[in-house]
């Protein structure tokens, strides 16, 4: 974070009034900012900054356009603990406004007062009405210009009486709890409206191995004693309540969970290996509302999952934070191993340092789910880690889900995230998406980076998917990808590739962008790069690319594309649409490698229709190697017509931009005549060239 944002930070936070007002006088702008989703007066409140709000609260109130910043972690946490359920107002990025944030601190006198006076943007009248009712469960109506709270604050005298009363009530609950904390009574009748309330250890062992009907905590609990994971059928309800479980779930908090959990926190701190889930074996009810966190400490090992291995029932309003270091020995996942219920609204933060440690052939990891059968929808990952491969066996690593076979839709990683690995293939959403697999409306912000020394390794990464059988749509890719082989020797038989959307897609890529930049980097391998899909086997449609591709060859070739570094026999693209700068770095001495780069596909076996290339190419070349660029494809492989003496090529209306070095829309030609193999010069058979870019969107097949 910006030094100066720092600053101000930390006068918010200390209500140092002073280097505040200091701040300010020297950059008035910084009125305007926003750390996040948190505009400044809503940190003013949530720290209560009472001296910086005298001086500034009235001119901050009236601010509508707010430069950002980078969000407080700190300041996020402080204020999801008053939040609760109500953060799925904010999970797509929507300011905290000064009024949320009263009514969400329960400042109802203070939000009737200054209602009237304060901005109010589009849907601050309906955000704080399902603040009141999630939170407080009271109706209230709001408009643009009042506010019908339930009812009038106490007057200070009353306040003092209500105080006096509330005092000698809580010292008689405190003897009555102490007393009652280490007998089975619990008061209530277990019914929603009379539930049993549970203020001790004790009682909560006594209502979850007898799954009292429905239970409420009145505070938080502490566990001292070893917990015996239980069937629960009840309900417990934990009022936002914590209980604190650090080390003392030696087989998990709950076997099977078939009843209903909601409204908890949990708190578990691990310091050895995990060889049950901290939360639960099963889940066939309903869990939601809950605020999971997880600190490690040293290097634990994870067996299947870490909190929950399946889950056939109902997953919703989950907040994970989960903080470890692990060695991964078996395929898993850091929250849910497999999924075949529904699994939404998830807000996870994923901090860690992995390795692998398996000679497994094949193993698969990620942060949330490692085998998706159901729905995983509407979540968002926060991820900094961090995930070293021993190069035994395929290793791979993704944000959401290892493997999918069910649907997934609408989930993102967020922005400032990373993920870096060696010899782990990564992606942001998924690893692996099966022919019955769909994947839907997701978005990839995160750096996503693997950078390898082994010369027995073929890297990939990509920004949503390694590897699609299935369909893949309205995907969006806006994070930094990566693949790079350092080795000074190599396996000429590999290759490494990365592209935005898919690594190497056999199913259906259609409606998705990119704009993310893509780097593919290798020594002595061939290189794959392309905006979309590193190699496309199969239907690649209505997607665009608008960052820039690429590819560096230390001897091998190399295929840079705009929409897929490689199109292979059999396989189409087809509406498609790129731009931004596709560049080529050849750097050896020994004619082994050919360079081919195109706005739409590097090398083209299959068709390319109605597609477009808006992009501007730049190479290098340190040594001998052979370089072929075209406007649409770099190499097209051919078919030879004995009969006519001809080659026919799979490609037409399609349409590039003229750049000064090109000469072609196919920049290259190779086909098979009776027994020689023939490499021809290019042509532009299927492809017009434009001069302008208003000649291009003038055609059909443009679209923005």
């Amino acid at each position: 974070m910006e030094e100066t944002f720092v600053r101000l930070l930390e006068a918010v936070k200390e209500d140092n009034a002073g280097l505040f007002s200091q701040l300010i006088d020297q950059k008035k702008a910084l009125l305007s900012v926003s750390f996040g989703r948190f505009p400044l007066l809503s940190l003013c409140y949530l720290y209560r900054s009472t001296k910086i709000l005298r001086g500034y609260e009235k001119i901050l109130s009236q601010i509508t356009q707010f430069s950002p910043a980078e969000e407080d972690f700190l300041s996020y946490k402080k204020f999801r603990s008053y939040a609760g359920r109500c953060m799925r107002l904010y999970r797509k990025g929507r300011f905290i406004y000064p009024l949320e944030m009263l009514a969400v601190l329960n400042e109802t006198y203070y939000l009737n007062k200054v209602y009237p006076y304060f901005n109010k943007p589009a849907g601050t009248a309906e955000h704080l009405e399902k603040i009141y009712a999630v939170l407080r469960g009271k109706h209230i109506k709001a408009d643009e210009k009042s506010i019908l709270l339930p009812r009038n604050p106490l007057r200070p005298r009353q306040k003092l009486l209500v105080a006096a009363a509330l005092m000698l009530s809580a010292i008689l609950i405190f003897v009555s709890a102490y007393a009652m904390d280490n007998i089975r009574f619990l008061t209530g009748e277990g019914t929603e409206k009379n539930p049993y309330r549970i203020a001790g250890e004790v009682q909560l062992i006594r209502a979850l191995e007898d799954s009292f009907s429905y239970c409420v905590l009145t505070k938080d609990i502490t566990l001292t004693q070893k917990w015996t994971a239980v069937d629960f059928k009840g309900t417990l309800d934990g009022g936002g309540h914590t209980i604190y479980a650090e080390g003392h779930t030696s087989e998990g908090f709950f076997k099977t969970m078939s009843g209903t959990i909601k409204n908890t926190s949990f708190d578990f701190f691990v310091s050895e290996n995990v060889a049950v889930p901290l939360l639960a074996a099963q889940n066939i009810g309903t869990m939601t509302g809950l605020d999971v966190n997880v600190k490690g400490e040293g290097t634990t090992e994870i067996a299947t999952a870490l909190l929950l291995i399946q889950n056939a029932g109902t997953l919703s309003d989950i907040s994970l934070d989960i903080q470890c270091d692990a060695d991964i020995h078996s395929n898993s996942s850091l929250f849910l191993y497999q999924n075949q219920g529904t699994l939404s609204g998830v807000t996870a933060r994923v901090l860690g340092n992995f390795r692998e440690e398996s000679a497994a052939e094949v193993l698969y990891f990620s942060s949330l789910v490692y085998q998706n059968t159901g729905i995983l929808s509407d979540s968002t990952l926060y991820c900094e880690a961090t995930y070293m491969g021993n190069a035994d066996g395929d290793a791979y690593f993704a944000g959401f889900a290892a493997i999918n076979s069910g649907k997934i839709e609408r989930c993102e990683t967020s922005e400032g995230s990373f993920i870096r690995t060696d010899t782990v293939d990564i992606a942001g959403i998924i690893t692996t998406n099966e022919a019955t697999g769909t994947l839907s409306a997701c978005i990839n912000r995160a750096e996503i980076a693997q950078t390898t020394s082994s010369d027995q390794w073929s890297p990939n990464a990509a920004g949503i998917v390694t590897s699609n059988s299935g369909a893949v749509t309205d995907c969006v890719n806006a994070g930094v990808l990566r693949a790079e082989q350092k080795a000074p020797s190599g396996n000429k038989n590999l290759i490494a590739f990365a592209a935005g959307i898919c690594a190497e897609n056999i199913g259906i890529l259609s409606d998705c962008q990119n704009t993310g930049n893509v780097f593919v980097l290798a020594e002595h391998y061939e290189i794959y790069a392309g905006g979309i899909s590193g190699i496309n086997r199969a239907t690649l449609a209505k997607s665009k690319n608008s960052a820039d591709v690429y590819g560096y060859s230390g001897d091998r070739n190399a295929y840079v594309g705009g929409i897929a570094g490689y199109n292979t026999s059999n396989s189409r693209i087809t509406g498609s649409g790129s731009f931004g700068l596709i560049s080529l770095e050849y750097n050896s001495e020994v004619q082994n490698g050919y360079l081919f780069a195109g706005g739409i596909a590097g090398g083209n076996y299959g068709g390319i229709h109605s597609c477009f290339a808006c992009c501007t190419f730049a190479y290098t070349l340190n040594g001998a190697g052979t370089l072929r660029v075209g406007g649409i494809s770099g190499l097209n492989y051919g078919e030879y017509s004995y009969f006519t003496n001809s080659v026919y090529l799979d490609s037409e209306d399609n349409y590039y931009l003229m750049q000064p070095n090109l000469s072609f829309g196919i920049a290259s030609i190779y086909y098979q005549k009776f027994t020689q193999s023939i490499f021809d010069e290019g042509n532009n058979v299927g492809a017009t060239a434009a001069e302008t870019l208003e000649e291009i969107k003038s055609t059909e097949v443009y679209w923005e």
